[in-house]
């Protein structure tokens, strides 16, 4: 990847001022014309509230609503990227979720998600939003093999994940002295789950570094919209318009959390 002519163009990302009303219906049409996906407007804006909420979404719901296809219609029309990276049920630590080094033949064998987190901090996309998807997260107990990624979405040191003890030949560029990996800022984690007798429910753990959301059991109809298409904004600015909104609506969030309050006892 380091050197990839394309991962190495940073290409055209505006810093601009978002309204994040206007932004998620723009959202709504260019992800129904371009990857023919339909979405409810309050399904796009919860999505949106969980990016500004945690870096770890579940979408959770019956099999075939979409849940694999919203990150990646999401990201399609932000011009960035989302990979997916298929959960094993035999997973059981970090090695599984990271790679392993070969002892045989002595290079580390990098995995799928090790390759998404390395190329979400090459120039093309460290100043834009980028998705990985776990699909079918729950096959296997996510507090084993994703523990790493759980403490630092939780409380991040800034400390790179040391991945190989020692460093030989030519370190990739991202790597801190020729060890570990950073954990870049623009990366959200979106976690599919199916509830059926084949997976496991999710610790408290998970629940608690997680936004949560349930897709509808059936697509929704959405009418046929001729918005102008979504610009290539940076994760920096819905960052901006994530806290511009939080202090917008702070009187709204209070009388919220008011009412969720003093209806906790009976809950």
């Amino acid at each position: 990847m380091d050197d990839n002519a394309m991962l190495n163009d940073p290409g055209v990302v505006l810093d601009d001022a978002i309204d994040l009303s206007s932004f998620a219906r723009s959202l709504q049409s260019t992800m129904f014309r371009e990857s023919e996906r339909a979405y409810r407007i309050n399904d796009i804006a919860v999505f949106l509230g969980g990016l500004a909420m945690a870096r770890l979404h579940l979408l959770e719901g019956m099999s075939g609503i979409g849940k694999t296809s919203l990150p990646k219609a999401f990201a399609a029309a932000l011009h960035t990227d989302c990979a997916v990276v298929e959960v094993q049920a035999g997973w059981r630590d970090r090695t599984d979720l990271f790679g392993h080094h070969n002892t045989f033949e002595h290079r580390f064998e990098e995995s799928d998600f090790l390759q998404a987190l390395y190329r979400a901090g090459t120039p093309r996309y460290r100043d834009r939003p980028f998705f990985i998807v776990l699909d079918e997260m729950n096959l296997s107990c996510p507090e084993q093999y994703f523990s790493v990624l759980l403490s630092k979405l939780e409380n991040n040191d800034g400390k790179a994940i040391q991945l190989v003890s020692s460093s030989t030949g030519r370190p990739p560029a991202l790597f801190e002295n020729g060890i570990g990996l950073r954990l870049p800022d623009n990366v959200w984690f979106i976690g599919t789950a199916n509830q059926d007798e084949s997976t496991l429910e999710f610790a408290d753990k998970t629940y608690n570094r997680a936004h949560l959301m349930q897709l509808p059991s059936h697509r929704p109809w959405v009418p046929h919209q001729n918005g102008s298409s979504v610009q290539p904004y940076s994760s920096d600015a819905l960052y901006k318009a994530f806290a511009k909104a939080r202090e917008v609506h702070r009187d709204a969030v209070k009388k919220v959390r008011q009412l969720v309050h003093g209806m906790s006892d009976d809950l």
